[in-house]
């Protein structure tokens, strides 16, 4: 006979196997998002876009009638978030289940979610927090005034490079407090190398290795295998972009003559008694990633602002007008003139909505099972938060393609509060939200106004 534990043994397992069908039956009855009919064996290898991936991405919620669409390739799962909606309740929501990343170097904007993401996030706030922007606002007035307005003017047709090496200079000189030269910069020039690196190396889909796993494992030698080289040539530029600012800072910290930046106010702030190398490892990581995080969204936007001055004289007119009312005796806007300039408030939030800078946000992972509008969301599914489709929502942005800042003003030219606010997604969703939005808005204000008033006189 079986003892009364014996009993209670077997009852307990014949639940828990029950309770394990149940869910797996529940699970069976919920359908994966919708998406394109995959091929056997490859799956949607050849449905993913190497091109206008954010546009195709967005065609596909009309034509499959979900914001939330399904791939899969030889195992690896995406899933497009193509609405803001549904960002927000997944990555914002859940962000308990959506804050992990693919494993990408050692940056930690794209490290995977845990205590050495956490380390590197919170010595960032520490530094940079965004009730004292004393900390960054003059070095931005004093680039864009002294450095971007006379290049622009001396030599207007090379705007997009002196917008990089001027954000570059403001970026490396609050990172590091090394000074750049006005021109052709070393250290500026390393900087747009790697970032064009990391931001290939992080497109899902732009080789065939991201959805072909096992061509990992391909020698180098072997034709076709050349993503095997540029991966060895893309680490060791970030090695060298990693050490050499830092090392850099470190030198001119120890000789004496080091501008105050973060890398020398976190030397400052070491704890002796802990492991000193570990911390400097901290410091140097989370340094590179604001300067590489930073430095090609702000000058992307201010690109874009010029291309819609360009095709908007009317909008520019109304800017200027607006600058022209609150600036007296000639002088450059600063700051403190923020509040008197709505329109040209407005005028920079549809910047950002109307060609965003980074239309694809970087990429989140799943570390759960999960259900969402009755769809099943699997485990590791590299989740993607398509911004461009977020900016062409016809429900939030009527007209999307126009460009129009009145969408964010009301009736008598204030600030709407209750207008959809392209920030709310430009700087990506949950715990893995840019931690330096303060530092990009305020660049790119000072830049807009300064621009604007700058080359009417």
């Amino acid at each position: 006979m079986l003892s009364r534990f014996g009993v209670l043994e077997i009852s307990f397992s014949v639940l828990l196997i029950g309770l394990i069908l149940r869910i797996r039956r529940q699970r069976a009855k919920l359908h994966l998002p919708p998406g394109p009919k995959g091929l056997p064996i490859i799956g949607n290898a050849l449905d993913i876009p190497l091109q206008n991936m954010t546009q195709t991405y967005h065609s596909w919620t009309k034509k499959y009638g979900s914001d939330v669409v399904y791939l899969e390739a030889l195992g690896k799962k995406m899933v497009i978030l193509n609405s803001y909606d549904a960002a927000t309740d997944l990555l914002d929501k859940k962000s308990h289940v959506y804050s992990s990343r693919m494993d990408l170097w050692w940056l930690f904007a794209i490290m995977p979610y845990g205590e050495a993401w956490k380390e590197r996030r919170r010595t960032f706030v520490q530094h940079f927090p965004m009730s004292n922007p004393s900390i960054h606002q003059p070095k931005e007035i004093e680039f864009i005034h002294s450095r971007l307005l006379p290049q622009l003017l001396k030599s207007p047709e090379g705007f997009m490079g002196h917008i990089r090496h001027v954000i570059g200079g403001i970026l490396i000189s609050l990172a590091y407090g090394i000074p750049t030269k006005p021109e052709n910069d070393p250290f500026i020039h390393l900087a747009e190398e790697s970032m064009l690196a990391s931001a290939n190396a992080a497109i899902p889909g732009k080789f065939l290795v991201d959805v072909f796993s096992f061509l990992k494992y391909v020698p180098e030698w072997v034709p076709g295998a050349g993503f095997q080289r540029q991966a060895k040539e893309w680490k060791e530029l970030w090695r060298r972009f990693k050490n050499t600012m830092f090392d850099t800072a470190e030198e001119n910290i120890a000789r004496g003559n080091a501008q105050h930046s973060f890398v020398s106010s976190c030397l400052e702030a070491v704890n002796e008694k802990a492991d000193l190398e570990k911390q400097k490892v901290i410091i140097k990581e989370t340094a590179i990633t604001f300067l590489a995080a930073g430095a090609d969204t702000v000058g992307a936007t201010i690109v874009v602002f010029i291309l819609a001055m360009v095709l908007n004289p009317d909008v520019q007119a109304k800017a200027q007008a607006e600058l022209d009312r609150v600036l007296e005796n000639g002088r450059l806007p600063e700051f403190s003139d923020q509040d008197s300039l709505p329109y040209l408030t407005a005028l920079m939030k549809e910047v950002v909505r109307w060609q965003p800078a980074n239309p694809q946000a970087v990429p989140h992972l799943n570390t759960e099972d999960d259900t969402y509008s009755g769809y099943h969301i699997p485990k590791d599914s590299i989740v993607i938060p398509n911004l461009w489709a977020m900016s062409r929502d016809e429900r939030r942005y009527p007209d999307p393609e126009a460009f129009k800042p009145e969408r964010y003003l009301t009736p008598d030219g204030k600030l709407n509060p209750n207008a959809s606010d392209p920030f709310d997604f430009a700087f990506g969703f949950g715990r893995r939200k840019c931690v330096g939005p303060h530092i990009a808005v305020s660049t790119l204000w000072i830049a807009i106004a300064s621009i604007l008033d700058y080359l009417q006189n």
